[in-house]
């Protein structure tokens, strides 16, 4: 607590660092329209609602515009989709700003055009939807889906001049920026704040999700809009292990696009993802002939075999497989409680 006169004297303090790394931030950004571009095929194919159309169409007229590379996993429910995606897919919602400065935005997703562009409409979103099918390599060339590229087009010429994945995407997102400016930050994990200041949102993918689905469908379904994909997979309730079974990299599923580095947001993501998916199937066993119920501490609801109780000792849960849980896993007070940490997006984000 200070009085005001105090306040804005340390207000005024931090004011110019604020101003110095504002004009940095304008600094980098002229080094960035000053970089060299790369010129990409005009004609490469992408699917729109009535069929294929060119890469050159996508920009409607325009000159810049701005592509966001959203991952897909096929045949999942909303729920299971990526919540990072998700989060920074949404946050471009006034695009009449962008097209007063002649900006196109639109999307080019991993899926099927019916399945996510019904997520779309669920959604609420109104800009144009392109499902890239065998298109992905030539888009992504060698990155991952997951990331914002940037693209001029010159006549009928397309150059890529420039693109962000990671947190470099946090420029994108006003949700990110705004709660900066509170007393509390974003509450992640990560924030150097003072003690005992909230930090509910641990490092996977936790600021993106609420109660097992991406947050920004919670407010959707309140509102009655329904999110049946029409793949015949709705879920019907919210559970994080969905979301494990839908990794893209999953030893049972393999990569849908053939290239590994298309398919998770970071190589260091893909690696933690499917390490800690291998823990949890070997310690609670994730078998599809065996659904998971809702993560919880209480272990009686833990698929996991039960250890008979003992003299002195409480009931806990047993992995399935001993020899294959590592001790590591093994120490949680439930395996249930280490999938509910680990989610889709892993630590991509940071």
């Amino acid at each position: 607590m200070a009085d005001r006169a105090t306040w804005q004297v340390m207000l005024d303090e931090l004011l110019v660092r604020e101003k110095a790394h504002t004009r940095e931030g304008d600094a980098i950004a002229a080094a960035r329209r000053r970089l060299p571009m790369v010129e990409v095929d005009p004609a490469i194919p992408l699917t729109a609602e009535h069929g294929p159309v060119p890469l050159l169409d996508v920009f409607e007229g325009r000159r810049p515009l701005i592509a966001c590379f959203r991952m897909w996993h096929d045949g999942k429910p909303a729920a299971a989709q990526c919540e990072g995606c998700t989060f920074f897919n949404g946050q471009a919602g006034e695009l009449s700003c962008l097209h007063s400065r002649d900006v196109t935005y639109a999307t080019f997703c991993q899926g099927p055009y019916a399945e996510s562009a019904a997520c779309r409409d669920f959604m609420g979103w109104e800009f144009s939807w392109y499902p890239v099918g065998d298109s992905a390599g030539a888009l992504v060339a060698g990155r991952w889906f997951g990331m914002h590229v940037y693209c001029l087009r010159d006549g009928d010429r397309v150059f890529e001049t420039y693109r962000d994945t990671g947190r470099a995407t946090e420029m994108a997102a006003p949700a990110c920026g705004l709660p900066d400016r509170t007393v509390y930050g974003r509450q992640e994990w990560r924030e150097d704040s003072p003690g005992g200041w909230p930090k509910p949102f641990g490092p996977c993918g936790d600021a993106f999700r609420l109660k097992g689905r991406p947050a920004a469908q919670r407010e959707r379904l309140a509102a009655g809009r329904s999110d049946d994909l029409g793949n015949g997979n709705r879920a019907t309730r919210s559970s994080p292990t969905a979301a494990l079974s839908s990794c893209a990299l999953s030893p049972s599923s393999g990569c849908p696009t053939g290239t590994a580095s298309t398919c998770c947001p970071s190589r260091r993501a893909r690696a933690f993802r499917c390490s800690q998916l291998t823990r949890i199937r070997g310690a609670c066993a994730l078998r599809r002939a065996r659904p998971i119920p809702e993560a919880s501490s209480n272990s009686s609801t833990c698929p996991c075999r039960p250890v008979p109780p003992r003299s002195g000792r409480s009931r806990s849960a047993r992995p399935c497989s001993p020899s294959a849980a590592p001790r590591s896993a093994a120490r949680e007070s439930s395996p249930c409680g280490l999938i509910t940490r680990i989610s889709m997006t892993a630590v991509a984000y940071f």
